[in-house]
C-alpha cells in the first residue's frame, strides 16, 4: 500500500475553489518582430513537465507558430514568477542568450516575506 501522500503539485494545473479549472495567464509585457517580453506567473511552468503539458513554452508557441528555434532564451522555477525573454528565431536566441553567457543581462531576484524577523535572534 505505501503511504498516503498529497498528489504531485506538478501535475495538475491550479483550481479556483468551486473546482473550475483556471489555468495561469501569460502577459504580454513588450513584443516586437524579434522577440517577446513575457510575466510568468507563479504555479506554471517555464516549459511542458513530465506530466503537464501547459506551459510558458506551449503558449508561446500557439502565439508564434511560424517561429524558429527553441524560443525560450530562459526558464524559472514553477513557483517563481517573472519576467521571461522569448526569441522569435534561432538568430535572435543566439545573440539574447550570449548576453547571458557574458553577464551582460542583469538579473535580479526579489522575495516577498510574510511575517516579522528578529534581528537579535541568530
Amino acid at each position: 500500500k505505501g503511504l498516503a501522500v498529497e498528489e504531485n503539485p506538478l501535475d495538475q494545473i491550479p483550481q479556483k475553489k468551486d473546482g473550475c479549472c483556471l489555468p495561469p495567464v501569460v502577459d504580454i509585457m513588450y513584443e516586437d518582430e524579434y522577440m517577446a517580453v513575457v510575466n510568468k506567473p507563479s504555479d506554471m511552468l517555464s516549459v511542458p513537465g513530465r506530466n503537464l503539458d501547459y506551459s510558458v513554452y506551449t503558449e508561446m508557441k500557439k502565439r508564434y507558430p511560424n517561429s524558429t528555434g527553441p524560443l525560450l532564451v530562459h526558464r524559472l522555477d514553477m513557483s517563481t514568477s517573472g519576467i521571461i525573454l522569448v526569441a522569435k528565431d534561432n538568430d535572435t536566441h543566439g545573440k539574447i542568450q550570449k548576453q547571458f553567457i557574458d553577464r551582460s543581462i542583469k538579473k535580479r531576484y526579489t522575495a516577498l516575506l510574510e511575517g516579522e524577523y528578529d534581528l537579535q535572534t541568530k
